[in-house]
């Protein structure tokens, strides 16, 4: 290639000139440009900008030479994820014109191919290939597009849907890359129904088989269970909330292996809510009534009395060991201090403490979930007492200390050791009915022989 001077006869720069096939004559290139310049007038330095155009004329110094061959691989094999670059070889080597060159592929639902040769899958099987020189030379390549086979698919062994439900099952398969086709089925359409996409409808009460299955023969069965639909919801007649407590109601079906979707409902919102999960909500003292009903079981419902009522409060005795025991305050506790004990009594027991175990009392509200911990286990020595029947078990007692049994009006009966693995095992089967006091170390019990 010769590149001769502009039109002005000056250098240029920044000019890059690419020949794509050999040519006849001269070509010309015209490029335009800005430049910037400066002068002074009257002791001052002045900065301009102008524009222009160049031309520059190119021609051809060799002698055409014509490809006389183009060859490409005879077949080739790609995946549905991957692309082909296909590299022609043009023979001679040296060969300057007629190169352009022209793709295009027979089967473009299998796979396509740009002008760079470059082949992009859209399906699965066979397609040529064909490259073609401006001279009318060509060359086909036979590409495959594969798939990727699945070895193994699964899913989920069982599933219960709730008649007029629909959900969609999920299936792990692997390799994870295949890319079979994937075909759902029903045994019997008449229980469950299932789309292409894996989405199973209930239809009735029973079971069915739903199938996922790939094109080569790989499958795996979902059992889907439709339960019936009750025929009666139970709720208990009354129920009880804290003001501003929450409380779960629980419906339960009859026959007992039915299901279906529950709606609430409460006719006193100010009183008290419900949610969709069955939980109330106190928001004033008062009544309400809350009724359930069955989303698809229809003309099923059953109702429930919820009172709103004031908030218990317990008092907690602290030990300085962090334990604690509760007492609720209808129970009237009242404590008394006497030769360094602090004695606790209710309506329900007597309990006695070594003062210097105690940390301190608190008051706390009460509520449905609270769990009122036996006195017994408020002691350094952790003592643990249980009564089946005539037979009391004491466990976790001072090992070698003295156990001794009061009648109720304070006169002493019996006194016993404890064991040197700290447990004592009484009879009462010889006392006569009515509660005695059994005092061990730290703590006094109340047990009853009825």
């Amino acid at each position: 290639m010769t590149l001769c001077k502009d039109d002005n006869d000056e250098h240029t720069i920044g000019v890059k000139i690419v020949i794509n096939s050999y040519f006849e004559g001269t070509a010309i290139i015209e490029c335009g440009y800005v430049y910037i310049y400066q002068y002074e007038s009257y002791g001052k330095l002045y900065t301009r900008t102008g524009t222009g155009t160049t031309k520059y004329y190119i021609r051809c110094g060799d002698d055409p030479i014509p490809p006389t061959e183009i060859r490409l691989p005879e077949k080739d094999t790609m995946t549905i994820y991957e692309s082909l670059t296909l590299k022609p070889t043009i023979i001679p080597a040296n060969a300057n014109a007629y190169i352009i060159l022209t793709w295009t592929s027979s089967d473009t639902s299998v796979a396509t191919v740009n002008s760079s040769g470059v082949v992009t899958p859209t399906g699965f099987g066979n397609t040529n290939i064909t490259v073609r020189t401006k001279n009318n030379l060509s060359a086909t390549c036979t590409v495959t597009v594969e798939k990727i086979n699945a070895t193994s698919i699964s899913v989920i062994s069982s599933k219960k849907i709730i008649y007029g439900d629909s959900e969609k099952l999920r299936y792990n398969i692997y390799p994870s890359n295949s890319n079979n086709t994937i075909v759902w089925s029903s045994s019997d359409e008449t229980v469950a129904s299932v789309t292409q996409e894996g989405v199973v409808t209930a239809k009735k009460a029973g079971s069915t088989n739903i199938k996922v299955e790939t094109d080569n023969g790989k499958s795996d069965v979902c059992t889907v269970t439709v339960p019936p639909l009750p025929d009666q919801i139970t709720l208990p007649q009354m129920a009880e909330v804290n003001l501003n407590k929450k409380v779960q109601l629980n419906a339960r079906f009859v026959p007992t292996n039915a299901l279906d979707h529950l709606l609430w409902d409460s006719d006193n919102k100010e009183i008290a809510t419900i949610d969709e999960s069955g939980i109330i909500t106190g928001h004033s003292v008062g009544q309400a009534r809350i009724t359930v009903r069955g989303k698809n079981a229809t003309g099923v419902s059953t109702t429930c009395v919820v009172n709103v009522i004031e908030p218990e409060y317990k008092l907690i005795v602290w030990a300085k060991d962090g334990s604690k025991a509760s007492y609720r305050l209808n129970e009237r506790p009242m404590l008394t201090y006497s030769d360094g004990n602090i004695v606790l009594s209710t309506t329900e027991t007597i309990v006695e403490y070594n003062a210097m175990d105690i940390n301190k009392y608190t008051f706390e509200e009460l509520d449905d979930n609270t769990n009122i911990v036996p006195p017994q286990t408020i002691s350094s020595a952790d003592t643990h007492l249980l009564q089946q029947g005539e037979t009391v078990l004491l466990e976790q007692c001072e090992p070698h200390s003295i156990v001794q049994i009061y009648a109720i009006n304070g006169k002493l009966i019996d006194s016993y050791t404890i064991g040197g693995d700290g447990t004592l095992q009484i009879s009462i089967s010889q006392y006569p009915k009515g509660t005695y006091l059994i005092k061990t170390r730290h703590l006094t019990h109340k047990i009853v022989k009825r």
